[in-house]
């Protein structure tokens, strides 16, 4: 069979191979179906909206990544933001992205899974300091360190008794965040390794935090330039509270930032070698592979929340809308938690030019995750679902969609997924396979797999 070029069309992703299919109709629901023998005619690209997000539904081990994410690598356009568990995206198309497509292509590898594998292809780890993108002269400037904070903190954990603790510390945190940003203007030889995330944590363990926040408004506040949103803040620390209350603060501001007590992440955000601001350049391409183990996403989650966060805050700025939307993967959405920054992505940046692919397992994580807005993300989102383990999870599916049955689900074959587009019919079709259609190519092997291929 031939297939058409999948770099054709108006942005869209190539979604699967549709191909004309002998079906009943029973009940105006699509019965299991049998296709025509193979010819010599092109298959279709079943593409979806240019601007609208796509809802993964696999289980583990469904092959998402070899007939989804990876065909989708080796065609979209557009600058991409990846969350690679195990590096397996990276390794196989981050060289095509580069050498074919012309991108700047970066893999953030702070534990360094399969570092030799990304040296041999060109790629060593990145670096990203998150304190390199906020601008101390903006007006924005105390909203986005206190964004970065709650980045770092995640969602306030529920059941708290008093989230007057969890609040105090995220002030704690911004102010100090702000003031390592500017102290080199006021501290002679401030060392650049303290204007970091590592530096902010350092500064929080020191031996007495209260007598450091009084010397730095004693020495510094007034001068020029000296940030009114750390003026206030450490005041209000200082002035505010009493020593076993600001003990209690400081030790919970200590626990949302000791991710950065890790050697690895302390390298790993040390300088940038990239800018975010690229991310949503509509004028050129820009590629991020976040690889990450899956054994680390719980313990540091906080890495992930604030790129994600950086990448979505830069996209919202966008004045200019790029000609191919930015792809956004997020693989293993649930292990991620209820990120702010995901749902706001999922929910308002599609007017911004970006497509957000969401994986789940099962219909009752999204559910989860999102107890009162998974209806609309289903609604606004191409649905592809690679077959059900159990009939409870397939009517589970059939009641979003609606026109299909559960005895559909359950007989897909190996090679099928069905599509649902909003406003279209659920059509069943052949899935993609990087590994064997012709229309992906340029390739690296997956050494996983060490010279078998998946």
């Amino acid at each position: 069979m031939t297939v058409e070029d999948t770099r054709t069309g108006t942005g869209g992703l190539i979604l699967a191979w549709q191909e004309e299919r002998a079906t009943s109709s029973t009940m105006g629901f699509l019965a299991p179906s049998t296709p025509h023998p193979p010819s010599s005619d092109p298959l279709k690209a079943l593409r979806d909206d240019p601007e609208g997000h796509v809802l993964v539904l696999s289980r583990s081990g469904g092959g998402k990544n070899r007939s989804c994410v990876m065909p989708w690598l080796l065609s979209h356009e557009g600058s991409a933001l990846t969350i690679d568990l195990k590096g397996e995206n990276g390794l196989v198309c981050a060289r095509f992205r580069r050498d074919v497509l012309g991108h700047e292509v970066h893999a953030f590898n702070p534990f360094g899974v399969q570092q030799q594998a990304f040296a041999d292809r060109g790629f060593v780890a990145a670096r990203f300091n998150p304190l390199d993108d906020l601008d101390p002269d903006s007006e924005d400037f105390a909203d986005d360190c206190m964004t970065l904070a709650e980045d770092i903190a995640g969602p306030q954990p529920s059941g708290l008794p008093d989230p007057f603790w969890h609040v105090s510390a995220l002030s704690v945190v911004a102010s100090h965040i702000a003031w390592h940003v500017c102290a080199a203007r006021f501290v002679d030889g401030f060392r650049p390794e303290d204007r970091t995330l590592g530096g902010v944590w350092r500064s929080l363990c020191a031996q007495d935090l209260a007598f450091r926040m009084a010397t730095i408004l004693d020495s510094h506040a007034h001068r020029a330039g000296f940030p009114e949103f750390v003026r206030e803040e450490f005041s209000n620390f200082l002035q505010g509270e009493a020593e076993k209350v600001r003990t209690s603060i400081r030790s919970t501001a200590t626990s949302l930032m000791r991710v950065f007590s890790s050697p690895r992440i302390q390298q790993a955000t040390s300088a940038s070698d990239f800018s975010l601001a690229a991310l949503a350049d509509p004028d050129r391409g820009f590629d991020l592979f976040l690889v990450y183990p899956p054994e680390r996403l719980a313990s540091h989650a906080a890495i992930l929340r604030i790129l994600l966060g950086r990448s979505f805050m830069a996209i919202a700025r966008r004045r200019v809308m790029p000609t191919r939307p930015t792809l956004v993967v997020l693989d293993e959405l649930p292990q991620l938690g209820a990120l702010p920054s995901v749902k706001t992505a999922v929910t308002l940046l599609r007017g911004f030019g970006t497509k957000v692919v969401m994986s789940i397992q099962s219909m009752s994580q999204l559910r989860g995750l999102w107890p009162l807005d998974h209806a609309t993300i289903i609604e606004n989102a191409t649905l592809l679902n690679f077959g059900n383990a159990s009939a409870s999870a397939a009517r589970d599916v059939c009641s979003q969609l609606g026109d299909i049955d559960e005895r559909s689900l359950l007989a897909l074959d190996s090679d099928q997924l069905v599509v649902h587009l909003p406003g279209r019919p659920t059509v069943i079709a052949r899935k993609l396979d990087y590994l064997k259609d012709a229309a992906f190519k340029g390739f690296d092997d997956n050494p996983y797999y060490a010279g078998r291929r998946p």
